[in-house]
């Protein structure tokens, strides 16, 4: 069944208002992650991490920030060590964005506003990965949508998730139909059997 956690119409997170959500061992076999929202920061002070996906150590994750050259990029951590930064273009403070990230033991796929991202064939995620941590360094970021599922969706899946804001839409996962409803409540489900995701936040 579906899990949602919580849907808001908006939430603002500044740095001392971090939050974190456990997602223990749902996304082991891989997962996509959609984030829509905006972001406001002093460019002059540096990078700053808007939201990052790890295994609660720091030593594996995927973190999204917004440089001091006014790009969102998505950086990868294995081992303590950064192994690849992906560029998802410009940002400027005030803008607004919608991504989507997926992932799987094959690789990354990353789609922005509709249009694939070129990833490195060889840039693997990391293990582990279990929390989800936003709002953290000097940013204030304002998220609309926030959805996690546990399963790479695949590029065309993306590219409808990001382009423009649909209210009802078919996408496919592994031949099967899977319905996907944007709105209030986000769910995922093939006929009557719903499959599990997370929603974290949704516009209402």
């Amino acid at each position: 069944m579906t899990l949602k956690i919580k849907a808001f119409e908006q939430i603002a997170t500044v740095a001392a208002q971090t939050a974190s959500v456990d997602l223990a061992a749902a996304l082991a076999g891989g997962g996509t992650l959609l984030l829509e929202g905006s972001v406001t920061f002093d460019p002059q002070a540096g990078d700053v991490t808007l939201l990052s996906l790890g295994d609660g150590t720091g030593a594996n994750a995927i973190a999204f920030a917004a440089t001091a050259d006014n790009r969102l990029t998505a950086s990868v951590t294995v081992e303590g060590a950064q192994v690849g930064l992906l560029d998802m273009g410009p940002l400027f403070s005030g803008g607004s964005f919608r991504i989507a990230l997926a992932w799987d033991a094959a690789g990354l796929a990353a789609a922005r506003s509709g249009a694939s991202l070129a990833t490195p064939p060889d840039l693997m995620p990391p293990a582990g990965l279990t929390d989800l941590t936003f709002g953290h360094d000097g940013a204030a970021l304002s998220t609309t949508r926030l959805a996690i599922w546990p399963l790479r969706l695949d590029a065309a899946d993306l590219l409808t998730l990001t382009g423009g804001a649909p209210q009802l839409t078919l996408v496919s996962q592994g031949g099967e139909a899977l319905l996907l409803r944007l709105g209030s409540d986000l769910v995922i489900g093939e006929g009557d059997t719903p499959y599990p995701h997370i929603v974290l936040m949704a516009d209402l």
